[in-house]
């Protein structure tokens, strides 16, 4: 079974599930944001989208 995501931008409602390979497009076309908050289905705790280089290669080498 795929994972499922869900994703928040501060001061909208969590919108999802998504699949990872449709997060990847939303970033790509700038829906999904480095700083929108995401989880996997069934936990609780969110990171930023940002983090997952997977998502934003480009902020990932930025870092380094």
């Amino acid at each position: 079974m795929k994972t499922k995501w869900y994703f928040k931008r501060a001061g909208q409602r969590t919108s999802g599930p998504f699949t990872e390979l449709r997060l990847t497009q939303m970033a790509s076309a700038g829906q999904l944001l480095p700083g929108d908050s995401i989880r996997r289905d069934g936990e609780t705790k969110a990171v930023r989208a940002g983090n997952l280089k997977c998502l934003f290669p480009r902020l990932a080498s930025d870092t380094i």
